[in-house]
């Protein structure tokens, strides 16, 4: 058991009992120096994500975090370079809460959400970002900076899950594995080119069948099926996000497969967030990304599958 589940049940606990909020009951843990109680009961995009525990150093402070919203995560992504260009590497990926390593070590699927691995909970320092949180006293709102991994090495050694999948390939092992992919698709068109990634999978070692695909897309089997078999100028453009998406394929892969669908989606301007959402959220699914698009009053994807 990680320590942010032992601080979610002395929360819930003095919630039961005293009917002491839990703001209150972490704010008092906090002052008492207990900064693991971070981990616990945290609120996120409309739920609670699991509690998580990290190693606590004399550094350690109370404005740092490991949680982020996907909101907050898109306002830091067009403000900060450094962090645009590491979510931009697909080597990073926000889940449940968290800004994580890209990797089946430390994200697993199930039901088709992903989530951190019980390992991973137990230590997001070693596989997360963390953030400086910081409130402004006029309107209380707040704001993040940029942090770092605490252990970078351990960061290193266990990322880029698309082509990594058991965590084992060494920088030069992974960037040959990449080229490999990137030459095989690169002279397809794009039916050909999602018909060999539907073999390739999703990340997660898993095959996408026509059903499944058209399941995960919220897209026809019909539709999935011309998708792979008739060659045109352009498809339609949020058919083939909702593809990529459902997929979780990374950023650079998803562009490739984009250009070849006749579309090239910006990082700025009017369809930026769209660009925003390819980098920092290719692990949600289409359901998700609605959500987010509808909270946010952003044009939702269009596919209702009216194609005939």
């Amino acid at each position: 058991m990680n320590e942010g589940i032992a601080y979610e049940e002395v929360i819930r606990q003095l919630y039961a009992t005293r009917h002491v909020p839990a703001w209150r009951v972490k704010r008092r843990l906090f002052q008492y120096g207990h900064l693991g109680a971070k981990g616990a009961h945290n609120y996120v995009d409309g739920k609670y994500i699991a509690p998580f525990a990290f190693s606590i150093s004399p550094a350690t402070r109370l404005i740092d975090t490991y949680v982020i919203n996907r909101k907050n995560t898109h306002l830091l992504y067009r403000s900060d370079k450094k962090f645009r260009a590491l979510m931009q590497s697909g080597d990073y990926v926000w889940v449940d809460g968290h800004i994580c390593a890209n990797s089946t070590q430390f994200i697993k699927v199930e039901d088709g959400e992903a989530q951190l691995t019980l390992w991973a909970r137990a230590h997001v320092d070693e596989c997360c970002l963390r953030f400086t949180q910081k409130y402004t006293e006029a309107d209380g709102s707040s704001s993040y900076e940029f942090g770092k991994l605490n252990s970078v090495e351990a960061f290193n050694r266990h990322y880029r899950g698309f082509l990594d999948r058991k965590g084992v390939l060494s920088d030069k092992e992974y960037i040959e594995a990449k080229n490999a992919l990137v030459e095989k698709v690169i002279p397809l068109p794009f039916p050909e080119m999602l018909v060999v990634l539907m073999q390739y999978g999703n990340s997660r070692s898993e095959r996408f069948t026509l059903e499944g695909l058209a399941e995960a897309t919220h897209l026809s089997t019909r539709t999935i099926t011309r998708m792979r078999t008739e060659k045109r100028k352009e498809y339609r453009r949020d058919y083939v996000l909702a593809v990529c998406f459902a997929m979780h394929l990374p950023s650079w892969l998803s562009d490739i497969l984009l250009e070849k669908a006749g579309f090239q989606i910006p990082r700025y301007g009017k369809d930026g967030y769209l660009g925003e959402l390819l980098d920092c959220n290719f692990m949600d699914t289409v359901d998700d990304i609605q959500e987010y698009l509808a909270e946010n009053h952003l044009p939702l994807l269009e596919i209702g599958d009216s194609e005939k």
